[in-house]
């Protein structure tokens, strides 16, 4: 007999969602009573309070598919406190996002956003319900002077610890911002970047009127690589990503 709470979730960085997992992800991906069982099994066997990260950041779009069923379960108050803290997370990274968007227009270089700042706009029924921890921004690498310049005239730091396809920059504040000279680790050689710029997707979005998206292939790939990847938080959210991503493309 498994006693409620006895399931724990994966704390593995592996990019393979464990079989407990895999219900979380069938309740945030299937419909009607499919996703409703799913939900319910896994919320009977889950210490929300003690998730591993990855999975935490699945709870935002679990509880807004649980209000849209109406379905109600003991574990509901810890659902609410962890909707609440990645809430107010992420509307201080919109608000801290929009400070460097709206410093970066005057330089009038295109910006391609990545990642969770950029997908939670676009594929989410609202962006608390796709927590990001960071801001990411794709710049051509002979534009990132003038960008550099204008984040550090707005306090950001560059980190000590550099990759070779993204740049680290730190805020007093706590603001975290990468920029990007490729969406890839694998891959970022200028020869090999310059189609991607080519065939980025305009957005209109208020903070700024260069501001770009990848193409749909690139994107996909993107939030596939990063799904694949090992990280020490689990990637299980790039597998929504991705799906709502193909949905949201017909």
């Amino acid at each position: 007999m498994i006693v409620r709470g006895s399931m724990m979730p994966s704390t593995s960085d592996s990019p393979i969602p464990s079989q407990h997992d895999q219900l979380l992800l069938k309740a945030l991906v299937a419909d009607g009573p499919q996703a409703i069982r799913a939900a319910t099994d896994w919320l009977d066997f889950t210490d929300v309070d003690i998730l591993n990260e990855g999975v935490r950041r699945l709870v935002p779009m679990l509880r807004y598919r649980m209000q849209l069923w109406g379905l109600e379960h003991p574990s509901l108050p810890a659902i609410h406190r962890v909707y609440r803290v990645l809430w107010l997370q992420d509307q201080r990274l919109r608000y801290q996002g929009g400070i460097v968007l709206h410093a970066l227009t005057p330089l009038n270089i295109p910006i391609t956003i990545l990642k969770g700042f950029l997908l939670g706009r676009l594929y989410y029924p609202n962006t608390a319900c796709r927590p990001a921890a960071d801001m990411d921004l794709l710049i051509e690498p002979d534009q990132h002077a003038p960008v550099i310049a204008t984040l550090e005239g707005l306090g950001y730091e560059a980190h000590p610890i550099a990759s070779f396809h993204a740049w680290c920059f730190k805020h007093p504040d706590g603001a975290e911002l990468d920029l990007h000279r490729s969406p890839y680790h694998e891959a970022y050689a200028e020869d090999l970047t310059r189609p991607i710029f080519g065939r980025r997707v305009k957005l209109d979005w208020p903070e700024g009127p260069n501001l770009y998206r990848l193409g749909s292939g690139d994107q996909l790939l993107h939030t596939i690589s990063h799904g694949l990847r090992k990280n020490t938080v689990l990637p299980i959210r790039w597998i929504l990503d991705a799906v709502y991503q193909l949905r949201n493309q017909g």
